[in-house]
């Protein structure tokens, strides 16, 4: 009889153990998942005049990871503001234990401060849920100066006037202005002995 109730006690005692170690060890996983970051690089967007902030969440548990959603917080920005409320994380399922999944969002160029984002994650492994949080610090963010380029204007085109000329022995001469004196009647080109003969007429007077 003795020996029945020892018995009974030990496997009572052995099932303690076991569900205390599972309790345990679900913590311990949770626990882990805190130990998951959530970090963020800004760059400037000189272009759109935008900070633009590539985030990345590191499941740094042994268990598969989901994201539930991944919120951002604004509150700790000192001026500017954030152009999105939250990020679509990629992958957002079964992230695997060491894996991450990336995200992006955008501030405004003249944002400064501290801009957070918290992911919502869920662990497979106990079926428990938790968030992991992460930061990134803002500055000052100009567009590029837009360059102008002057219309250019080309020179006006100058065409010199055409010249021709009177080869001998034919052709005609260029009308002359009235000569009150010796009036042209007509310039007449005569071809004399490879020479030049122009005729005119004297007026006679009586």
């Amino acid at each position: 009889m003795g020996s029945k109730s020892s018995i009974a006690w030990k496997v009572a005692g052995v099932a303690a153990l076991v569900a205390s170690a599972a309790v345990v060890g679900g913590a311990g996983v949770a626990s882990a998942g805190q130990s998951s970051t959530v970090t963020g690089v800004v760059t400037c967007d000189t272009e759109l005049g935008e900070q633009v902030i590539d985030w990345t969440l590191a499941n740094n548990t042994t268990s598969f990871m989901d994201i539930s959603g991944a919120t951002i917080d604004a509150t700790a920005l000192t001026a500017g503001s954030s152009l999105d409320t939250s990020v679509t994380m990629s992958p957002l399922l079964n992230i695997l234990s060491l894996g991450t999944s990336v995200g992006t969002s955008s501030a405004s160029g003249d944002a400064v401060g501290v801009l957070g984002l918290t992911v919502s994650v869920y662990f497979n492994q106990n079926d428990s849920f938790g968030t992991v949080t992460g930061t990134v610090t803002l500055a000052p963010c100009e567009a590029a100066p837009t360059t102008t380029v002057a219309p250019t204007t080309a020179a006006p085109t100058t065409v010199a006037p055409e010249t021709t000329a009177l080869a001998a022995g034919g052709g005609s001469l260029p009308a002359s202005g009235n000569d009150s004196t010796l009036p042209i009647l007509a310039g007449l080109m005569v071809a004399t002995g490879g020479g030049l003969l122009l005729l005119r007429r004297r007026t006679v007077t009586n």
